[in-house]
């Protein structure tokens, strides 16, 4: 692969944690909920597990096109409150829930990595997550000012979601190069690796919990660090 034209980013759990960040914003609301309605003989670990399990089954419907986004987020509550007997105001508890999603829990290089690409190479984001908060959690990470708004392709925006090569083809069209000209980081071995190799991108595969390779052939590389990019053969630096 020649030097790279443009790189594209996947955002949730590559450019900040977003699993630390749902815990952190979504524990405290649970645990609120459990005392405020004198639940408390079932235990926080129990509930906390079923409320996750909602959640998934509810994004496995989102992430495939088949629920909205936005209905998604207040679905989940209302399901909890089924679940638990008690009255839950979805909208509420959905506007509390994204305020405080906003203290993104960053990967620390990332602040460091994403400058530097940005200084040699025209970067995209390419997400399943929806418009809004695609570019509050950029502005809230500190790198908005390094992917242009039309370089930010959401599912909403695209109209169709990873790994679906479509939502790829906007971000390469936005901009302005060829599927082998880009060089895609993500990672979800579904959603972001299978996407862009499926839209015929080369892709590095950002793995920091140092899953199993389902597939070494599909990527050029595997990352454990953002700091990686720096170093890597496949993108050239002055």
């Amino acid at each position: 692969m020649a030097r790279p034209k443009a790189i594209l980013f996947d955002l949730d759990n590559t450019l900040y944690d977003f699993t630390a960040t749902w815990t952190q914003a979504t524990y405290p609301l649970v645990q609120e909920l459990i005392e405020a309605h004198h639940k408390e003989e079932i235990p926080i670990p129990e509930l906390w597990g079923i409320f996750e399990r909602i959640n998934r089954v509810i994004f496995s419907h989102v992430d495939h096109g088949h629920l909205p986004g936005r209905l998604g987020r207040q679905l989940r509550w209302e399901l909890l409150g089924a679940v638990l007997n008690i009255p839950i105001d979805p909208h509420e508890m959905n506007s509390r829930h994204l305020d405080a999603m906003m203290f993104c829990i960053p990967f620390e290089e990332a602040s460091l990595v994403i400058p530097t690409l940005a200084q040699s190479y025209p970067l995209g984001i390419v997400t399943n997550g929806p418009e809004d908060l695609l570019n509050r959690r950029l502005k809230a990470i500190g790198l908005d000012s390094y992917f242009p708004d039309q370089c930010r392709i959401s599912a909403e925006r695209a109209g169709f979601f990873k790994p679906h090569p479509e939502i790829f083809q906007k971000a390469l069209t936005a901009l302005g190069v060829d599927p082998q000209d880009a060089l895609y980081i993500g990672d979800s071995w579904e959603y972001d690796v299978l996407g862009a190799y499926n839209a015929d991108i080369p892709c590095l595969w950002f793995n920091p919990y140092h899953r199993p390779c389902p597939a070494p052939q599909m990527v050029l590389q595997e990352i454990h660090n953002l700091s990686d990019l720096l170093h890597s053969q496949w993108i050239p630096l002055p």
